[in-house]
């Protein structure tokens, strides 16, 4: 559970940085 939220929160720091 943890490392889901861990990879979503990386997924959502690259989309921000790519936007």
């Amino acid at each position: 559970m943890y490392s889901y939220l861990t990879k979503l929160n990386t997924h959502n720091l690259i989309t921000f940085f790519l936007l």
